[in-house]
């Protein structure tokens, strides 16, 4: 059975995106990357830093949300490749967000994200891509993950092979296309994203389609 999300019935709109990236200062001239979760390196966070430092060329800013062990590695990391910690705070292409416990305040981070990074091969069905989905808001993962499993590459996000450049190759060809973005971000939101309270309903179902198989068989 899918994972639901809370944030299935969350209202949403082009003019409502604006609003969230306004309300948290987010330039709206240049996509907003996000990355959610623990700052492990079980995660892949490595593959996500490395790749965007291939790519600062390009318009964006990424925001990492979420805290780990690996947390202050991955920031000089960042420093080191230039991605953050600059003298001028303009030039940071990386800013690390951290925790954040507030629903509502996460609800609006997805909103105002144009792209989801998760290369993860760690984790099994992540909450977290149908969350993004669920505000508009693509995702692109490693092929042979878990994950990738439920995204049709253009479709309702993006594949890329699990390593640097080619994840970087990816990001350039999908920031330099938003329309492509758009299009994904329609079809994330259209097939990714179901209430917990449908998949309560389809668990009793199966529930009661197994109580009702078996008591036939004790009834031959």
């Amino acid at each position: 059975v899918d994972n639901g999300t809370e944030f299935a019935d969350a209202p949403y709109t082009e003019e409502m995106k604006w609003a969230a990236k306004k309300e948290l200062y987010v330039a709206v001239d240049e996509p907003l990357l996000l990355f959610v979760g623990q700052h492990i390196w079980e995660k892949n966070v490595k593959l996500i830093i490395e790749a965007l430092a291939k790519v600062k060329d390009l318009p964006y800013h990424a925001l990492f949300v979420g805290d780990g062990y690996a947390r202050a590695d991955m920031q000089a990391m960042a420093a080191k490749l230039g991605l953050s910690g600059n003298s001028d705070y303009r030039k940071d292409k990386i800013t690390f967000f951290g925790s954040v416990q507030s629903r509502e305040l996460m609800q609006m981070i997805y909103m105002a994200s144009d792209l989801f990074l998760f290369p993860s091969i760690y984790d099994n069905a992540p909450l977290v891509v149908r969350e993004a989905a669920s505000l508009h808001t693509p995702s692109i993962v490693a092929r042979g993950s878990n994950t990738a499993e439920i995204i049709q590459d253009g479709i309702n996000g993006f594949l890329s092979d699990n390593d640097v450049t080619a994840f970087a190759n990816r990001l350039r060809y999908i920031l330099e296309r938003p329309t492509i973005i758009s299009w994904a971000a329609k079809g994330a939101a259209e097939t990714l994203v179901r209430s917990w309270e449908d998949i309560a309903v389809e668990v009793l179902d199966r529930y009661q389609h197994l109580i009702d198989r078996q008591q036939n068989r004790l009834a031959i």
